[in-house]
């Protein structure tokens, strides 16, 4: 298939001349393509919403089903079976859903009646690709976990001011109980601190802020700090540990997306690889904030 790939690109124009055509490279061609035709080779992805999850999440995912040749989308099939499979090979869940286009979405939730902590694995297939065997298929293995006893969940939210000539750092945090009401975590005293990480991880190398709290009745806190330049926005974390005995030595971990415009940096990348003088040419370009994602008011082609 790869061969037969090659021999189209030799027939199509390169730099405006038209390569000749060898009867003895079509003779070979030709039988190529009708085996591709004949008998085309699928390959699908699921992207899911989540690396982990608990026992009563839902796990939510997307769909791409293209074909092996050219990785466009792919019409052959119009049904995707999905698959949970336990470490004993047992599939504990299956559902199939329907593509439009190579495209799909599905969901799959995770009771405690059928699902039970440890490993497992994801599997996408189409009735077509069982003809070349399991090695085609898509596997993706995930864990399943049991959620700790009187959890808190977190959600944070950051904004970056620019305030006598130097950046504003305001976070606002909200503390929630991972039950069934999501009720909040009120009128609780916690110690917050922002430190810069090593390497990316949860791993303590410098303080940067340090604070005893206590939340509001809805379980929201508000922190201000001013930022230096020097700090590096991809390693910024903070820590929430509750100072209540009734908690427990609860912690959190929190990453913070910190994205600061004089950081932004911008990429160009003229299409092929390298700039021709005198040829038109097609430039890609992007802005990568300092949290590794891109600035959608840069991003584009010219």
């Amino acid at each position: 298939m790869l061969l037969s790939s090659m021999l189209n690109l030799l027939a199509q124009r390169s730099n405006g001349y038209l390569v000749r055509q060898d009867k003895d490279l079509m003779r070979i061609k030709a039988p190529l393509d009708s085996f591709t035709r004949r008998l085309p080779v699928e390959k699908v992805y699921l992207h899911t919403d989540k690396p982990y999850y608990n026992i009563g999440d839902t796990l939510w995912f997307k769909a791409y089903l293209v074909d092996g040749i050219h990785l466009a989308p792919s019409n052959h099939s119009g049904l995707l079976y999905v698959e949970l499979d336990d470490d004993s090979t047992v599939v504990t869940r299956q559902i199939s859903i329907k593509l439009k286009d190579g495209i799909g979405w599905g969901q799959i939730p995770l009771p405690k009646s059928l699902f039970r902590e440890g490993g497992y694995t994801l599997r996408a297939y189409t009735n077509w690709m069982q003809n070349f065997g399991s090695n085609y298929f898509f596997n993706k293995r995930l864990y399943l976990g049991v959620p700790a006893k009187d959890a808190w969940l977190v959600s944070a939210a950051t904004t970056i001011n620019r305030v006598a000539d130097k950046d504003q750092l305001q976070v606002k945090l909200k503390l929630n109980h991972a039950d069934k009401l999501l009720s909040p975590v009120g009128v609780r005293t916690v110690q917050v601190k922002i430190y810069e990480s090593r390497n990316n991880q949860y791993e303590f190398q410098r303080w940067i802020y340090k604070e005893k709290l206590q939340t509001g009745i809805d379980g929201s806190l508000t922190i201000s700090k001013t930022l230096s330049e020097k700090l590096d926005g991809k390693r910024m974390r903070m820590e929430i540990r509750s100072l209540d005995k009734a908690d427990g030595d609860k912690v959190l971990q929190v990453p913070l997306s910190i994205t600061r415009n004089q950081n932004i940096d911008v990429q160009f990348m003229p299409e092929g690889g390298k700039l021709v003088a005198g040829l038109k040419s097609v430039i890609g370009f992007k802005a990568v904030a300092e949290n590794g994602r891109g600035t959608a008011l840069f991003q584009g082609s010219i």
